[in-house]
């Protein structure tokens, strides 16, 4: 009897003892995934402030984000190389990568660091980011290639001050590396789209005007013309305006093809007046172009002309492809365009205006 005692009393001490041990396996799995989603939470927050193509500062883990993705998504590439960014005072900064997801390459200068969170030069993060850049820019022991990363940079922020603005715009004016100056006048295109600010997109396209007049043979003539346009602002249409009417046939060019964007009695005026009277093929063909997205009759007509004049084959090829796309937003173009499907030397293009015809009568 004494032993049968025993052996129950031995086993309600090990079942109790398991019991134990499960109860200690449960907590230490609960306390486990509450570690896990504190991290989760804790970092979804930061890695949505991060901008398309920005740097992520961590020192658990590296992550990038890509441009083409919105600014929440966030992937994990294999790790690399970090690299530590001269800082300021005694205490250690965290380490912090760079990744070019146009690239798929690790930035070598990585002065990309700089940026670490969107948000306009009015923010900490952004006022930090912009002194480190202003830094670097007006540092004339730092190589071009570091001065190239933090022009480019720049175009991260998404409200760059007035001080930044400056520093840019003294770079576009003295540079004499053609790579570095068209960093500049990228980096000036972006903030001028960018801003709301008539007065700033104004400035920037003055900026970019004196560039272009400086040198008349300035490889970054075509690049300047196009950020003129691009930038949007009161003063683009005018200076447009007199460069179609430039010595140079590459800047008339970038001219017309900037007028495109604007909208506007004179835009489409000295649109067809470079179909019609431009001594350049290549410039008629940009007019061409340009003239395809207009509805006025005058350009309807000068298209018209332009594509029954065999002298100039490419221009001639252009105005009739623009006349064919006129067809859904100009009633006037039909007449053209079946001339085009009979006539037209271009046997493409007489296909593309049998079809649109047949497509517009349904």
């Amino acid at each position: 009897m004494a032993s049968m005692c025993d052996v129950q009393g031995a086993s309600r001490k090990q079942g109790r003892q398991g019991c134990q041990i499960a109860l200690a396996g449960l907590a230490l799995v609960a306390a486990f995934v509450g570690f896990v989603a504190a991290q989760r939470t804790s970092s979804f927050d930061t890695r949505r402030a991060i901008r398309p193509g920005g740097v992520l500062r961590s020192t658990v883990g590296l992550a990038h984000v890509d441009r083409a993705r919105p600014s929440s998504a966030v992937s994990n590439p294999p790790r690399k190389t970090e690299v530590e960014p001269a800082g300021t005072g005694s205490t250690p900064r965290p380490p912090v990568v760079a990744f070019d997801p146009e690239g798929g390459e690790w930035a070598p200068a990585a002065l990309s660091l700089a940026i670490e969170c969107e948000g306009s030069a009015e923010t900490d993060a952004g006022a930090n980011s912009e002194s480190t850049l202003l830094s670097i820019l007006s540092d004339p022991r730092r190589s071009t290639a570091d001065r190239r990363e933090a022009l480019r940079e720049f175009g991260r922020l998404a409200a760059p001050s007035p001080a930044a603005l400056e520093a840019i715009v003294r770079v576009l004016a003295v540079e004499q590396d053609p790579e570095s100056a068209g960093d500049a006048v990228a980096t000036l295109e972006w903030i001028a789209g960018a801003s709301s600010s008539l007065e700033v997109r104004d400035r920037i396209v003055e900026e970019l005007e004196l560039r272009l007049g400086a040198d008349s043979e300035d490889e970054l003539a075509p690049r300047l013309v196009q950020a003129i346009a691009r930038a949007a602002a009161p003063r683009s249409l005018p200076v447009l305006l007199g460069l179609a009417s430039s010595a140079d046939d590459e800047i008339r060019e970038a001219a017309i093809r900037g007028l495109r964007a604007l909208d506007g009695v004179d835009a489409a005026a000295a649109i067809e007046r470079a179909l019609a009277t431009d001594p350049s093929e290549r410039v008629r063909v940009a007019a061409a172009e340009a003239a395809s997205e207009l509805s006025d009759v005058e350009t309807g007509r000068a298209l018209a002309s332009a594509a029954g004049n065999p002298s100039l084959p490419e221009a001639q090829k252009a105005a009739q492809a623009a006349l064919i796309q006129r067809v859904a937003h100009d009633a006037d173009a039909r007449t053209a365009v079946e001339a085009v499907a009979l006539l037209s030397p271009f046997e493409d293009l007489r296909d593309e205006a049998a079809r649109t015809l047949a497509i517009a009568a349904r």
